[in-house]
């Protein structure tokens, strides 16, 4: 009855060490992935602390004004693979936000700003709309939304 007992705990001691060293490994592999990417988009970029914790740890967040131009890079959170390029023009009339993906499907999005009315709208990599029905938009605003495109793919290679 004891050696039973013993296997069993024994079994339950050795599954839980290799529960660990499974997810531990599976953090570094996140972290390498994950920070290689993302460390050569914000090269040459200085870090947005949140909070005071973030300043003892690391910032996942940065930021810089070039050209005319905000440029920021958000990492993807703990055990995600999603983070984000931003770029937007000083008066903030227009952004792009990327999605880069590790797997050759990044995404495209347009944010415009015109006297009236915003719109966020999916385009691809040739901004076009993925939905037509913005079409019209995206040409009435071509001459903003597509400095940012040369831009974000001058600094980031993204496109």
């Amino acid at each position: 009855m004891n050696s039973k007992k013993g296997n069993k705990r024994k079994r339950i001691i050795v599954g839980t060490i290799i529960f660990f060293m499974l997810f531990g490994a599976y953090n570094l592999i996140w972290h390498q992935i994950t920070y290689s990417k993302y460390d050569k988009f914000s090269k040459d970029m200085e870090p947005v602390f949140k909070g005071m914790l973030a300043q003892v740890y690391y910032s996942t967040s940065y930021h810089c004004r070039e050209d005319g131009y905000q440029y920021s890079v958000k990492y993807p959170d703990y055990l995600f693979y999603t983070g984000n390029l931003a770029i937007s023009n000083d008066d903030d009339t227009c952004s792009i936000i990327i999605w880069p993906s590790f797997f050759g499907n990044t995404k495209y999005g347009v944010m415009i700003q015109d006297e009236q009315d915003g719109y966020q709208i999916m385009v691809d990599e040739n901004m076009e709309p993925i939905d037509k029905y913005f079409a019209p938009i995206i040409d009435k605003h071509k001459e903003v939304v597509k400095p940012l495109f040369d831009k974000a793919n001058e600094r980031w290679d993204t496109l």
